[in-house]
């Protein structure tokens, strides 16, 4: 992880920028390395994926979250080592399994559950 991209994480954690202006920061660096190493100029820049997190319960939204998917992968260097251990023990590789969803084709849901008055849906956008 490049040490511009660390510094941006720690101004997420510090609450100086939000997590959709440390998407954008991380993009417009990511567009200026294709730049500088010589990719195409005109190339159209991706459309930034995000997990997205809805929680209801009576009706009414208790959360409703967005995450860009570079910037989940991004915290995933944060993770402790044992968690990573016991994900790996299930066979589930986090950073895989983001960048997996990040170049995915299409929304899709990834989890959407109904009890009671209960309602989570987790989906990429």
């Amino acid at each position: 992880m490049t040490e511009e991209r660390l510094r941006i994480l720690e101004m997420v954690a510090e609450g100086k920028i939000s997590v959709e202006e440390a998407d954008q920061l991380m993009e417009t660096m990511e567009q200026s390395d294709n730049r500088y190493q010589g990719k195409a100029q005109n190339t159209r820049p991706k459309k930034s994926k995000a997990l997205k997190i809805l929680v209801q319960e009576g009706g009414k939204e208790k959360v409703n979250l967005s995450i860009p998917l570079s910037l989940a992968q991004a915290f995933t260097g944060f993770m402790p080592e044992n968690t990573k251990a016991k994900l790996e023990d299930k066979n589930i590789n986090i950073s895989e399994l983001l960048e997996n969803l990040e170049n995915g084709n299409g929304d899709g849901k990834l989890i959407d559950i109904d009890e009671g008055n209960e309602h989570v849906e987790i989906r990429i956008e």
